[in-house]
């Protein structure tokens, strides 16, 4: 890892949430996420953001993820 980099774990649960018309989060939504300009400066606060805007903060499965950064 060089400095800024920063890599991501979670579970299935992040991308197989749904919103309210049953559409999942899923891959391409989660690389999207990855990609904002301020991901690095918060990665965690950025993914929760996104996953509960989309999901309007109701999860059917478990949810774990972890973020490893290097200054």
């Amino acid at each position: 890892m060089t400095s800024g980099d920063t890599v991501l774990m979670t579970t299935d649960g992040v991308i197989d949430c749904r919103d309210k018309d049953g559409n999942q989060f899923g891959l391409g939504k989660l690389v999207k996420t990855l990609q904002k300009e301020d991901f690095n400066d918060s990665p965690l606060s950025v993914l929760k953001e996104d996953v509960m805007n989309f999901n309007q903060e109701k999860f059917d499965d478990d949810v774990s993820v972890i973020t490893i950064s290097k200054n």
